[in-house]
């Protein structure tokens, strides 16, 4: 595998004209042309606008690239086919006639008949762009771009950037890097793996036991450079804090713990040693909100979410068919549309999680609970309908909710 010096030239672009979602206003910028090399890391503004041009690439890598088309162009909904729909607890609603067979193909971890075949009624596997599920350009256009930041950071001279801030800037250049590789080994194994700026060299890929060591390390190096929130509520759970730095490494050692079962134990006690510095250190930032808040909560940028992917209505910025909603969405203003949800958690599931005739608040929040055990087009899940407008025709256009990746509870 090759990675480019091409990504620089063609990125640095992408971060000077970009900023991460609904960012209050446009960029005023001079010509991508005139700020690269040199001319660029010179002041806290550029190191600014860079990082949220990062942010952008990471959501550009789990999402639609273009957030203000209109639902079908380009979707990509990366977190809800390679997470949920892949743990085997889901089915199709088949009585719907969708003909949505790539519903069954993740959920029995079927990925190559889920890449190439061409579902019947429906092409599913174009509109969902399922082929981007076997490429990793995108990621490495991340890491690329964070191996730069990296590198320029600290040499940037304006004195606004204090150490403090260059430490802070950096432990979010190394978290969106780490992201990026852990989403990778997730999803591919062994990966290449490289931390060196404007790089071109071949390289194989490495055992991803290795990397995520690697990973760790670089986090532990930098994370501790990180805020714990943002003063302004409007970065909160959406750019890098340190308790979702925590978050990722808890994961990345869980992970290493099921595949280094001989050194297990270490991986577990970093774990309890990771969460309790999260929930014991973090002077207030984190809390857990009452449940009936979850609209709150789902929506984002509340003291319980670590990290997320935005959208930002406010910006006609929306997800399209690219999030979990879309899966399992109901119309709240005609709850028995004959069209939805395409799929519902299988009945086993729903009762090793609520059991039958045990009193549960999630239960009764965020499903029908007269339907929670049917699987089938009857389900109602109500925890993602978080309502830009409630009065909307379009359901599907109104919803406003983050993909949450990290929350506070995850650190218990």
């Amino acid at each position: 595998m090759y990675i480019m010096k091409q990504i620089f030239y063609f990125f640095i672009a992408v971060f000077i004209v970009t900023s991460v979602t609904g960012c209050k206003k446009f960029l005023n910028v001079d010509p991508p042309s005139d700020l690269s090399g040199n001319n660029f890391w010179q002041t806290r503004q550029d190191v600014e606008n860079f990082t949220n041009g990062n942010y952008e690439l990471f959501r550009q890598s789990t999402t639609r690239p273009n957030m203000q088309a209109g639902a079908g162009t380009a979707e990509y909904p990366y977190l809800p086919f390679a997470g949920e729909l892949r743990g085997g607890m889901v089915k199709e609603n088949t009585e719907l006639g969708w003909g949505r067979g790539y519903i069954a193909d993740l959920a029995n971890n079927n990925i190559r008949r889920f890449v190439d075949f061409i579902y019947t009624g429906n092409n599913w596997r174009a509109l969902f762009n399922h082929v981007r599920f076997t490429q990793w350009d995108r990621y490495y256009r991340c890491i690329a771009a964070a191996n730069i930041a990296v590198d320029r950071i600290p040499g940037v001279p304006d004195p606004a950037m204090t150490p403090a801030l260059k430490a802070a800037y950096l432990g979010e250049a190394v978290f969106i890097r780490n992201m990026a590789y852990f989403f990778m080994v997730r999803q591919f194994g062994d990966v290449a793996y490289y931390t060196q700026p404007y790089f071109s060299d071949p390289l194989k890929r490495m055992p991803m036991i290795e990397v995520l060591k690697n990973c760790i390390a670089d986090m532990k190096a930098h994370y501790k450079g990180m805020a714990w929130t943002y003063d302004d509520p409007f970065y909160v759970g959406i750019r890098g804090m340190r308790g979702g730095a925590i978050a990722l490494m808890m994961e990345m050692n869980m992970w290493l713990a099921g595949f280094d079962t001989p050194n297990r134990e270490i991986y577990f006690k970093e774990v309890i040693a990771l969460g309790d510095e999260a929930r014991n250190e973090n002077g207030g930032a984190y809390e857990l909100l009452p449940i009936e808040n979850y609209i709150e909560i789902f929506k984002g940028r509340s003291k319980e979410n670590l990290f997320g992917i935005p959208q930002n209505r406010n910006y006609g910025e929306r997800f399209g068919w690219s999030d979990f909603f879309d899966q399992v969405k109901y119309d709240p203003l005609n709850p028995t549309t004959a069209s939805i949800p395409y799929m519902s958690y299988t009945a086993d599931f729903m009762r090793a999680l609520y059991p039958e005739g045990e009193a549960d608040q999630r239960l009764q929040l965020w499903f029908n609970p007269a339907t929670v055990y049917n699987a089938n087009r009857t389900f109602q899940m109500k925890k993602f309908l978080v309502t830009a407008d409630p009065n909307s025709i379009d359901f599907n256009d109104r919803n406003d909710a983050t993909q949450c990746i990290y929350r506070y509870p995850d650190i218990f």
